[in-house]
């Protein structure tokens, strides 16, 4: 190119196409590099062609993370009664296996129906530990966890939901021995979960 398009060659609208070109392209880059710290240049000889350099500062690299070896891991086991209360059969599924793995005595439910005919069944004061989806055909987590609290008050409860634990009743977040456990979760955190609140006091 020639040098008097070279000087030009960054200025927003200027183009040597013919119309309907918007003549930003390299006034877009230029501003881009610009902007990131760097420099951008044109080496052009006239018939031969155009070479554009970019030069962008260096970054130092982060740190390489160091290992640590992980400490001992808590104990998580237990042999608690545990209700799992979701009706979702493969949900329910894993959540049985996880619990029993760990030694807990899990009893399991697709409904609050089903779930009241378990405890009349088997009674309601070996139950330590509720675990139910709130969201529940016919009869909600809530509402079976309000009923449950009149026949055993010390049965503990832990709600899973979807949604953030504000949807929670502000009445359940102050219930003694309810806590919340928001989905996506691990097996590791539904572990932690359910032995923090078997262990809490109340």
């Amino acid at each position: 190119m020639s040098d008097q398009i070279k000087a030009h060659l960054f200025e927003p609208f200027f183009t040597t196409k013919e119309t309907h070109r918007s003549g930003l392209g390299l006034a877009t880059s230029y501003g881009i590099v610009r902007q990131s710290g760097g420099q951008i240049c044109a080496e052009s000889a006239l018939g031969q062609g155009t070479t554009f350099r970019i030069f962008l500062p260096r970054h130092a690299a982060p740190p390489a993370a160091t290992y640590e070896k992980p400490g001992p891991r808590k104990n998580l086991a237990g042999t608690e009664t545990v209700l799992v209360l979701e009706d979702e059969v493969s949900v329910r599924h894993l959540f049985v296996r996880v619990l029993r793995n760990l030694g807990y005595e899990v009893l399991e439910a697709a409904s609050g129906e089903d779930a009241k005919r378990l405890i009349t069944q088997r009674g309601a004061n070996q139950l330590d530990l509720l675990l139910t989806d709130m969201i529940m055909p016919e009869i909600s987590g809530r509402h079976f966890a309000d009923w449950l609290r009149q026949t055993s008050p010390k049965t503990k409860v832990i709600f899973i939901s979807g949604y953030l634990e504000e949807s929670v009743h502000p009445r359940d977040r102050r219930q003694p021995g309810t806590s919340f456990l928001a989905k996506p979760f691990n097996a590791d955190q539904l572990a932690g979960k359910v032995r923090a609140v078997l262990d809490e006091e109340g």
